[in-house]
């Protein structure tokens, strides 16, 4: 799993990479996040909270967060679906766990 979350997450883009985790579609690549959108920014927000500045996220790829200056779909599978994107935080005694999968 070690090998797999090899991507650092900068600061700035925790909330939006969790948010697109929580809700982008892996396999159809319309970034049109629809109504749900702020439910989840406000979702990542929270997390990113609840762990605080000093946290560490790592995740397995860009196959969901597409926006970043690194944004493509390469990715490191966790799963055994054909698709995968995993966002793991570590910091103020918590940990968060988001993986999404999908099929084609």
């Amino acid at each position: 799993m070690e090998s797999a979350l090899r991507r650092r997450i900068p600061p700035s883009e925790v909330s939006p990479w969790l948010a697109a985790t929580l809700i982008r579609h892996l396999v159809y690549w319309d970034l049109g996040d629809g109504p749900m959108r702020p439910v989840a920014d406000a979702l990542a927000d929270g997390l990113v909270e609840l762990l605080g500045p000093d946290a560490q996220w790592r995740a397995n790829g860009c196959a969901a967060y597409r926006e970043g200056r690194d944004g493509n779909v390469s990715w490191m599978p966790v799963t055994e679906a054909t698709f995968d994107a995993a966002v793991v935080g570590i910091g103020g005694g918590h940990a968060v766990v988001v993986v999404a999968v999908g099929e084609d």
